[in-house]
């Protein structure tokens, strides 16, 4: 199934894509699994919720050209899905340590905006000036686009060429249940 809602990248992700109705294993939503802030390998998939794929700018690479980071993003889902279809699998979804890893990679090489976020007219860009309220209670400002791999968009096309030529779907629990 592809899941597509449409083009709006500033609003809120409940509202934006339903994504509190989109239910991994145990139940749990999308939405409250990155309540902390989002939890993903690559970007594109997020543990828990096998077989899921998403394509947006959290946690990978960021281009300003949406139609360009699609496109890679596809072609990235594409070889995985593949590779997972030829070794026989039927599920497919983030080891946690494989995606613990590299949420904290994400976050030691992300760009620190926050003190911008804080000064800036009130707007999309910070959530309307508004600070997001993790789960222990700290005030975060988060960029509306999330967490974004801090060296930049070659550095991450190269990172995932290179996962990709090593052909072992690292970081990945592969099952033919």
């Amino acid at each position: 199934m592809i899941f597509a809602s449409g083009f709006e990248v500033t609003s809120d992700l409940d509202r934006r894509w339903g994504i509190a109705t989109i239910q991994g294993r145990d139940g749990v939503s999308i939405y409250d699994h990155w309540a902390d802030g989002y939890k993903t390998l690559h970007g594109m998939m997020s543990r828990g919720f096998p077989n899921q794929f998403f394509v947006g700018f959290y946690q990978g690479g960021f281009n300003a050209t949406t139609t360009e980071t699609f496109s890679r993003q596809g072609e990235h889902i594409a070889y995985i899905i593949k590779t997972a279809l030829d070794r026989g699998a039927t599920s497919i979804e983030p080891d946690e340590a494989a995606q613990n890893a590299w949420v904290e990679h994400v976050r030691d090489t992300a760009i620190d905006i926050s003190e911008f976020q804080q000064e800036c007219t009130p707007s999309y860009f910070n959530n309307e000036g508004e600070a997001q309220v993790d789960s222990k209670g700290e005030k975060k400002f988060r960029w509306y686009l999330g967490e974004s791999y801090g060296p930049g968009w070659d550095a991450f096309q190269k990172l995932m060429h290179d996962w990709r030529d090593k052909g072992e779907l690292e970081g990945l629990v592969v099952t033919n249940d």
